[in-house]
């Protein structure tokens, strides 16, 4: 019922666009548009006049730096809207005959005393631009058609401008995707247990663990990516500048982008689409789209400086960057370089981390039971007692260099100290290393053509000390030294002096080269080709526990390593590596990623009605994608193949103003229809078909009412396709997994069971619908309001169930033979084998809203920004087949309420305020215990050395140091809260830090 009716509504509203288009045709034309154009930064309401005006603007960013421009409302002419805008200013406006564009620029003083142009903010039709013109294209992200006014985008698209990234206090990419409420699960780049929302640790090791499931620091642990709205794994679309980021973890299914090697020096806002965008940017965007928009036509060198640490420890954040741009002539560039470290966490830094002993705070004990704290102890099984002992286990002796002991000194050794607690030893946060560089070159060839080129290229290093190396339950033969019992013993400690260094890399490049320019009739062409690729290594000094293999084969060797030492007490005795070398680094791995993306798009008017241009454009794209892991052994059944997958894509959006200036009627003020296809053919044989429609209608100046209804269609993963098939015997343990319901829920005698990938899997679906409504509040200036609804159905999700659900949901994967004599009338035969590799089931939708609000007004005494977003879950459902019952362990519980809001105030050079950031109560499963909600408050002072009135007109050597200088400083978590305990009661990272509070200081300075 819900796809059909969706369907309808598709329909529906492709009727509207062609009988729309009809019924606009009768009405008259006028000059006259709708502007709602907020006072602010002239670089960006001049883009913002630009998209709604449907001209092109060329201004140079120096003439623009610090002016701020006036609030235009109203349904005027283009003429008399800039004129407002820019009275007072400075700034004066030309439009250029020739090439139709208007050239904003200082206003400069005439030979006569007069002002050019006449009045000094007057737009003259008729005067000529006195240098080449520099063109910002404006773009939505979601739409790949120029000059559309994002207020009137049938999509939400949230904006993260550079005042906001700075209120945040932010040094990286990763850490701005915490202040977006609709992310609902995000890595930061630093491998820690702040990697995502619920992530505990591995109790017997002390390494990280991320959502239950125990292991080290792996090759990912350097990448930063986000999902929106829970959607599927690999659903959330990461772009830079509209091009794709690199795919990442492919071999272990959890594909995602990776947004490393950014910097943040470079980024000029953050465009989060919160709907899906397949129809615009392929499969992969069925969930959303986060897109890093970069500067453009920068001018003049800015260096950076931060240093963010705690009040009470050093786990600083060192940062520095240093960005150039300039133009010369037909050239522009922008060169930026970045580099960011930060030292490590300790658990113990935190009395509420210091130990694994969780039953203080109403867990249980997580410490080592079998191996004890200090030197260690040997034991031998049964009740006899150790040979000259009375009793059959003892500790090695405190201090010990671990040669020569004797029976005597275990005898003389005293008690077995207490159990060994990895928290003592243990990274909570790894410490890394970052680089980027970032390169944009523009070349004007003439006004049809324009060349550009950007390079780019990013390194992040992690490195994690893993819990101190184990020796447990290793059999020590009789006569080895450190063994003077004559028999056998076995030896449980914990080389507490020799931790393995893991190092984490991920390296990035990417590169586009491309033309773009004006064709005739108002229409642009960009041809593009790109790269990007991606580089993630895991390796490592060695594992955390002595394997009997090695040791063994290191005795055949004629190795004896000394394994009696007191490592809490004396130095390690042995040679350099040699312990290490009887461990294995579980984990080690390698993925190198390559994406080639070749991309043709026009875009430009097909008829002018009087509402405004028709505009259409459409594309073609070939995508090359190359996985490739060096490091996968030929027994690896786990990971995925090699892999290669070409798509060709063609696309085409059409944007119809059925009402606006000019055929303006009673609740008709103005209404846009737009629609868009892409169908993406694989090299691995599926096809993806993607629609939407959309419908923007405003029913006076100050109300936008917006909806939007696509679909989506993506591939399996690589792994879901490549993994090896393998065949393992079940067992015959009675656990609720392996019963089976039509057996009495018994346990079957052993058969085999069948895992690995499955290449017959269909395409996940996708169906996405939003409504909104946006409300530029009567009567209080700068006031604005949003409310968007959304349901996202995904259907034919891939999973792999266990034989349990197998056996109830598809019965048909399930061979069986004949009765046992045994078995009462009506059961089952007994199964002969089964098929537990990933199916398609059934469907999962996910639906609820989003709230907006903000105000931001300029005074006579200053100005006021006030504002926040919130997001929260009304339905997160998972129904396993057709005409099933939801699953009980999927809920909106996973999906807690989350905002944030700011306030801050500016007056002259200074700013003041405040950022808070909330997410509700949640759990992981129905079965567990809940986490409870956090808040955490941040504050921030900032002061811009270019506006302090102490420094105005004086020309000493401290007036020439603080010029063009802004400085800020943040406290985080002001109120020093304790994250909230997860179900294991450890805490849970995602809003709350446990660093605690801590303080940032950014020093910038223009040159």
């Amino acid at each position: 019922m819900i796809a059909s009716t969706k369907k309808f509504l598709c329909r529906l509203l492709a009727a509207g666009l062609f009988s729309g288009l009809l019924a606009a045709s009768v009405f008259a034309a006028d000059t006259k548009r709708s502007f709602d154009l907020k006072e602010g930064e002239a670089a960006q309401t001049l883009k913002a006049f630009a998209a709604q005006a449907q001209r092109e603007i060329a201004f140079s960013p120096d003439a623009v730096r610090h002016v701020r421009t006036n609030e235009v409302r109203g349904e005027i002419t283009t003429t008399e809207a800039l004129n407002r805008m820019l009275a007072g200013t400075g700034l004066v406006a030309t439009d250029n005959a020739e090439t139709g564009v208007i050239v904003v620029r200082k206003e400069t003083a005439l030979p006569n005393g007069g002002n050019s142009p006449i009045d000094g903010a007057e737009l003259n039709e008729s005067s000529v631009a006195e240098s080449k013109v520099i063109l910002e294209v404006v773009r939505v992200t979601g739409s790949h058609l120029r000059g559309l006014l994002d207020g009137a985008t049938a999509q939400p698209v949230q904006v993260i401008d550079q005042e906001a990234i700075a209120r945040t206090g932010a040094t990286n990419i990763g850490d701005i995707l915490r202040y977006i409420p609709q992310v609902s699960s995000f890595t930061t780049g630093q491998a820690s247990t702040q990697n995502g929302l619920g992530a505990t640790i591995d109790f017997s090791t002390g390494s990280v663990v991320s959502y239950g499931t125990p292991k080290s620091m792996d090759a990912s642990g350097g990448i930063t990516t986000a999902s929106l709205r829970g959607a599927p794994v690999g659903a959330t679309l990461l772009l830079i500048d509209g091009k794709r980021v690199p795919k990442t973890n492919q071999s272990v299914g959890r594909d995602g982008f990776d947004l490393n090697g950014i910097p943040l020096s470079a980024v000029d806002r953050i465009e989060v689409l919160l709907d899906g965008a397949s129809s615009a940017y392929g499969a992969d965007a069925m969930g959303g789209v986060i897109n890093v928009i970069l500067k453009k036509y920068y001018t003049g060198t800015e260096v950076v400086l931060g240093y963010e640490n705690t009040f009470d420890s050093d786990v600083a954040v060192k940062t520095a960057s240093i960005s150039h741009g300039f133009g010369a002539g037909k050239l522009r560039g922008l060169i930026t370089a970045s580099w960011e470290g930060a030292n490590e966490m300790m658990m113990r830094d935190r009395d509420f981390l210091n130990s694994f002993d969780r039953s203080p705070y109403g867990g249980s004990d997580r410490r080592h039971n079998s191996i004890p704290a200090g030197a260690g102890k040997i034991s031998i099984s049964g009740s006899v007692p150790l040979p000259g002992l009375t009793t059959t286990s003892a500790a090695i002796p405190a201090g010990t260099d671990g040669t020569n002991l004797t029976v005597g000194d275990y005898a003389n050794a005293g008690p077995i100290v207490g159990k060994y607690d990895p928290a003592h030893y243990t990274q909570y946060a790894s410490s890394y290393e970052r680089f980027s560089t970032l390169a944009k070159f523009d070349y004007d060839v003439n006004d049809r053509v324009s060349l550009y080129a950007t390079v780019r290229a990013g390194s992040n290093v992690n490195y994690q000390h893993a819990a101190p190396i184990e020796a447990s339950n290793l059999s020590i033969p009789a006569g080895y030294p450190g063994n003077p019992f004559g028999v056998a013993i076995t030896l449980n400690k914990v080389f507490t002096d020799i931790q393995p260094l893991l190092k984490a890399e991920n390296d990035t490049q990417a590169y586009t080269v491309g033309a773009t320019g004006r064709l005739p009739a108002g229409w642009r062409y960009d041809l593009s080709l790109s790269q990007t690729s991606s580089h993630t290594r895991l390796d490592g000094e060695g594992g955390t526990s002595i394997t009997a293999a090695l040791f063994n084969a290191a005795r055949a060797a004629g190795y004896t390593p000394n394994l009696f030492y007191d490592g809490t007490t004396v130095q390690n005795p042995n040679p350099p590596g040699l312990i290490e070398s009887l461990t294995t680094v579980s984990n080690v791995s390698e993925e190198k990623t390559q994406t080639w993306l070749y991309s043709l798009q026009v875009d430009g008017p097909v008829y002018e009605l009087p509402g405004g241009d028709i505009a259409t454009g459409f594309g073609f794209e070939r995508r090359e994608e190359y996985a490739d892991f060096p490091l996968r052994s030929a027994t690896d059944t786990n990971s995925a193949r090699d892999g290669k997958e070409v798509v060709d894509a063609a696309y085409w959006e059409v944007n119809v103003p059925i009402f606006g200036a000019g055929n303006r009627l009673p609740l008709l003020h103005q209404l846009n229809l737009s629609g868009s296809y892409r169908q993406e053919k694989y090299t691995s044989g599926s096809t993806s078909k993607n629609p939407r429609v959309g419908l923007a209608w405003r029913p006076v100046q100050t109300v936008l009412l917006r909806g939007s209804y696509g679909e989506g269609s993506k591939i399996p993963t690589l792994q879901q396709r490549t993994q090896p098939t393998r065949t393992a015997n079940s067992t015959t343990v009675a656990v609720a997994n392996n019963l089976d319901p039509l057996r009495g829920n018994t346990v079957n005698p052993v058969f085999p069971i069948l895992y690995g990938g499955n290449p017959n899997l269909r395409n996940e679906t996708s169906e996405n619908t939003t409504y909104g409504v946006v409300i530029e509040v009567p009567k209080v200036e700068g006031l604005s309001l949003s409310v968007d609804w959304f349901d996202n159905l995904y259907n034919d999700r891939i999973s792999s169930l266990n034989f349990n659900q197998m056996v109830t949901l598809y019965p048909e994967r399930i061979t069986r033979g004949t009765n046992l004599p045994t078995d009462p009338a009506g059961w089952a035969g007994v199964v002969t084998a089964a098929d537990l590799r990933p199916i398609n089931v059934a469907y999962s939708q996910t639906a609820g809203y989003d709230i907006g609000l903000n105000y931001n007004r300029a005074f006579d005494f200053g100005r006021i920004d006030v504002g926040g977003y919130a997001t929260d879950y009304t339905k997160n459902v998972a129904i396993p087949m057709p005409g099933g019952t939801p699953s009980p362990t999927v809920t909106t519980d996973t999906l807690p309420l989350q905002w944030n809001a700011h306030a801050f105030f500016y007056r002259n050079a200074w700013g003041v305020g405040t950022f808070v950031t909330y997410r509700g109560e949640w759990r992981e499963e129905p079965t567990r215990l809940w986490t409870g909600s956090a808040t955490r408050w941040d504050v921030q002072f900032n002061y811009d050395f270019d506006k302090a009135s102490w420094l105005a007109g004086k020309k000493n050597w401290v007036s020439k140091a603080l010029a063009d200088t802004k400085l800020s400083f943040t406290v985080y978590n002001v109120f020093d809260k304790v994250p909230p305990f997860n179900y294991l009661y450890f805490p849970d990272n995602s809003i709350l830090d446990s660093r605690l509070r801590r303080y940032a200081v950014t020093l910038r300075r223009e040159f």
